[in-house]
């Protein structure tokens, strides 16, 4: 069983997911749905209205995600891995096959995030953490836990997020 990475007072480890957010066309809906059966509690970190609202859901004081009203149709998870270095590791992954969605762009002082795309459209998010380190409430009840990747080519996805993190993986089966 491999090691779970551990979460230092700096940030996750480069190559992590370190962060999840859900976009949602009626945020005040999303938290009290949310916050009802994970238990968490929110700050708004920006401006109420408009696409431009963030709000950071915690549990027991630690963040575990947040809810964005990002002006969507349908509600989406997102997931961030974390980077050393925000614009080197676009670069990287542009040259290994990733599609850039957003370049890479402050986000206030939390950190520096970009949005792209694996070579098989499955989006992906990079976080370059300053002042939000990543989810601190992980692998508990309320916390996240994991992120599913779901595609058609498992060998290209295994091949690309090996080139781009390193990401070691597991095949399971039914008998598994």
């Amino acid at each position: 069983m491999a090691q779970q990475p551990e979460v230092t007072g700096r940030s996750y480890p480069a190559g992590v997911p370190c962060w999840v957010d859900t976009e949602q066309p009626d945020v005040e809906a999303a938290m009290l749905f949310y916050g009802g059966i994970f238990g968490w509690e929110f700050e708004d970190t920006a401006p109420s209205g408009g696409t431009g609202r963030y709000v950071i859901a915690t549990l027991d004081g630690q963040d575990a995600g947040a809810i964005t009203g990002a002006g969507t149709d349908a509600a989406t998870w997102n997931t961030y891995v974390s980077v050393d270095e925000a614009d080197a590791a676009a670069r990287h992954l542009l040259s290994v096959g990733a599609t850039l969605k957003s370049a890479p762009a402050d986000a206030g002082s939390g950190g520096v995030q970009a949005v792209l795309a694996d070579p098989e459209g499955a989006e992906l998010r990079i976080w370059q953490a300053r002042e939000r380190l990543g989810a601190q409430a992980v692998n508990l009840p309320g916390g996240w836990n994991f992120s599913d990747l779901y595609t058609t080519d498992n060998e290209a996805a295994v091949a690309f997020y090996t080139t781009a993190f390193g990401w070691q993986f597991a095949t399971w089966t039914s008998e598994s």
